[in-house]
């Protein structure tokens, strides 16, 4: 089969806010949140000494995306006027917001999926995409990104829903870069 796993990672331990900052710096992002800055910083290590077609897709999966943001832009709403509420962070409280920057950031103008789901087979159908577009020839390369972002929902999703974490949920990264070889 042509589609093949050119570079994965798994971080265990999260990047230093120190190095997210360096990463906002480099790519000139002034706004970007915790979780657009994780995806961007992961981007960055998957595609280390290559450099992506600009045709490249970009899929990212979440089950929670940016909720931190997402909860600081409710809670502006309920309690500010409304011309006080930040049109920036209301606009960065979508999984979208960090494809945009993804897109700025590598030049990348493929095809792009934000997914959402609240388990592990969300990832495994972002990857299946991720191939399913290469072997259709919508993309030369596909990246696939999960990050899931310490907020207020992980910190007691163990709480409010047991069944479902059990054991909480812990912050992570995950990231595949797939590649089409023509043989």
């Amino acid at each position: 089969m042509p589609v093949v796993l050119n570079h994965s990672l798994e971080w265990d331990t999260m990047p230093e806010e120190a190095v997210l900052q360096q990463t906002r710096v480099r790519h000139r992002f002034r706004r970007a949140d915790r979780y657009t800055s994780l995806c961007v910083c992961a981007a960055d290590a998957l595609f280390e000494g290559h450099a992506p077609s600009p045709d490249t897709a970009l899929i990212t999966v979440s089950s929670f995306g940016p909720s931190a943001t997402a909860f600081q832009t409710i809670e502006e709403i309920l309690d500010l006027p409304a011309e006080e509420v930040s049109p920036t962070k209301f606009s960065h409280s979508v999984e979208n917001a960090a494809c945009s920057y993804l897109g700025v950031a590598f030049g990348l103008h493929g095809p792009v999926f934000a997914l959402a789901g609240f388990d592990g087979a969300s990832v495994g159908l972002a990857n299946q995409l991720a191939r399913t577009l290469l072997e259709q020839g919508q993309a030369p390369e596909a990246l696939v990104l999960n990050v899931v972002c310490e907020s207020i929902v992980t910190r007691h999703a163990a709480e409010f829903y047991p069944e479902r974490f059990p054991c909480g949920v812990p912050e992570q990264v995950h990231g595949w870069n797939y590649i089409w070889k023509d043989n």
